[in-house]
């Protein structure tokens, strides 16, 4: 399935939400899902960096349970309420 405009703004915002969520700093956040803390700026603000290595979204789910799936999902799949619980 081939990702449109709205699924990698959804992708941005949900990276951002988890960082939050866990209380990390970029810092903290890029070192647990091995990226740069470029790249994660980069998503943050809604850019895909040209050499990220979609490894990142294996890497979101060892560290917090979230599978590859739901982080093209507005807010996870989670109600606009609902509170975030990722499993550290």
């Amino acid at each position: 399935m081939q990702k449109n405009y709205n699924d990698i703004q959804i992708l941005c915002e949900n990276m951002k939400l988890v960082r939050t969520a866990m209380g990390l700093s970029k810092k903290e956040m890029a070192n647990r899902i091995r990226i740069s803390i470029y790249s994660l700026n980069k998503l943050e603000s809604g850019i895909i960096p040209p050499r990220l290595c979609i490894d990142f979204l294996v890497y979101i789910h060892w560290e917090f349970g979230i599978l590859p799936s739901e982080m093209f999902l507005p807010r996870l799949g989670l109600d606009a309420d609902a509170p975030l619980s990722c499993h550290p």
